[in-house]
């Protein structure tokens, strides 16, 4: 399989970048927040998971400037309605909203914060190219299995840490419902693929 390590080093530099900015806002633990940066396991996704996504993703991606182009439009119109959810939940702080005194979640976000909001965009971007893009089977099973990891580590590992519940519907309904559009999409693809397994 190919395997971009361009793109995995950028991915992993952006998400040592957004660990070290928190470190200097004193979040990188939770000393001072609820959940600092370590804590956070869709952090450690981004690192680890998410990087590895990118490198076997981007080597067969299309390079059509209207489907990139879409792609970013969408990518950043998802990571503001994140970010602006994230930032109202007022009981929960983290390296991303150190503080929830602005009211609003874009004075309240940190710069580690805005650099995850970097992070997403980029790794939205290329997995709605992904989506577009005519890729063997074989990369879109692994990258299924790697993307469904992720979404669980980075949705029910906050919840559960900052709540103390392991099995609510909060912790399991967002990753169970963009899980099944990982898997839906995987589907169509390898419907759509050439290449065999």
């Amino acid at each position: 399989m190919k395997f971009s390590f361009v793109s995995f080093a950028v991915i992993v530099l952006a998400v040592v970048v957004s660990g070290f900015a928190s470190f200097v806002d004193g979040t990188l633990t939770s000393k001072r927040v609820t959940m600092g940066f370590l804590n956070h396991g869709g952090m450690w996704g981004d690192l680890i998971i998410m990087s590895t996504v990118a490198g076997f993703v981007v080597p067969h991606l299309v390079r059509s400037r209207v489907v990139v182009l879409s792609a970013l439009c969408i990518a950043v119109a998802v990571t503001v309605i994140a970010h602006h959810q994230w930032g109202r939940w007022d009981t929960t702080t983290g390296h991303m909203f150190p503080a929830h005194s602005g009211g609003k979640w874009y004075l309240d976000i940190s710069v580690a914060g805005w650099l995850h909001v970097l992070v997403m965009t980029a790794l939205l971007t290329i997995m709605l190219v992904y989506a577009a893009s005519p890729l063997p089977v074989r990369v879109i099973v692994v990258v299924s299995v790697l993307v469904t990891m992720h979404l669980f580590l980075a949705m029910v590992q906050p919840g559960w840490f900052c709540t103390g519940q392991l099995w609510t519907w909060r912790n399991f309904g967002p990753p169970l419902v963009a899980s099944g559009m990982v898997w839906a999409v995987a589907v169509w693809k390898i419907r759509l693929a050439d290449g065999g397994f």
